[in-house]
């Protein structure tokens, strides 16, 4: 059985995400600004009539006051936190 999985790329000024439902059909990126908008508001904007994915990664640029009122959307609404993406600078010898 394929996962349902979210796909969420937080950036400075707009939220983009597609939705895994199998390796074999492409992704539709969709996108909305997260600027001057309520984060309850942007949850119900985007995800409020889908039901819940088994799983949801996320990588973020746009601080982590915005990640975690995200966080606590897919929380209440969900019951789960999104799993952070993110790049680990390597040393350079």
């Amino acid at each position: 059985m394929t996962q349902k999985i979210l796909l969420i790329d937080l950036g400075n000024s707009n939220i983009k995400w597609a939705w895994v439902l199998s390796a074999d059909e492409p992704l539709e990126i969709l996108s909305a600004s997260h600027r001057d908008i309520d984060v309850v508001a942007l949850g119900e904007s985007c995800w409020g009539s889908v039901t819940a994915p088994q799983r949801v990664l996320m990588a973020n640029v746009a601080g982590m006051a915005l990640e975690k009122a995200i966080d606590g959307w897919m929380d209440e609404n969900w019951g789960l936190s999104p799993e952070i993406i993110s790049h680990k600078p390597r040393l350079l010898v």
